[in-house]
C-alpha cells in the first residue's frame, strides 16, 4: 500500500539504533541525568524523577537508639522492680495487699466532702 502513495517503508524511517554508552556514576546520578534530559520523553523523565524522589528528599522517620547495654528483658525486669517499689511505698510495704495481682482496680474512691 505504501507504493501506491509513494511513501517510504516504515523500516526506512525508523531511527537508527544507537549503541548506548556505559554510564559512569551512581544510579541516582543516572536517574538525574534522565529526568534532566529534555530529549527524553515526558513519561520516561517522570518515571526517573519518581524513582529518584525518595533518595533526594527522604521521609522523616522516628528511630529509637538503644544502647548495647543490658537486653530488653533485663530492662523490663528493672522497670517491674521499680514499679513494685512504688507500690510497696504506697501500700505500706506490700506490693499487692489483697493478693489478686491486679493493683490498678483497687484505687481508693474519692468522695466529696
Amino acid at each position: 500500500m505504501s507504493r501506491l502513495f509513494n511513501l517510504p517503508s516504515p523500516v526506512a524511517i525508523a531511527e537508527p539504533e544507537i549503541e548506548p554508552d556505559p554510564f559512569v556514576g551512581s544510579s541516582l546520578e543516572f536517574l538525574r541525568a534522565i529526568y534532566s534530559d529534555p530529549r527524553q520523553t515526558e513519561a520516561r523523565r517522570m518515571r526517573a524523577a519518581i524513582a529518584a524522589l525518595p533518595f533526594e528528599h527522604p521521609k522523616l522517620a522516628v528511630t529509637a537508639s538503644i544502647d548495647a547495654g543490658p537486653g530488653f528483658a533485663a530492662r523490663l525486669e528493672d522497670a517491674f522492680r521499680r514499679s513494685r517499689l512504688v507500690l510497696e511505698a504506697t501500700n505500706g510495704g506490700v506490693a499487692d495487699p489483697e493478693g489478686s495481682g491486679d493493683v490498678g482496680q483497687r484505687l481508693p474512691s474519692i468522695t466529696a466532702g
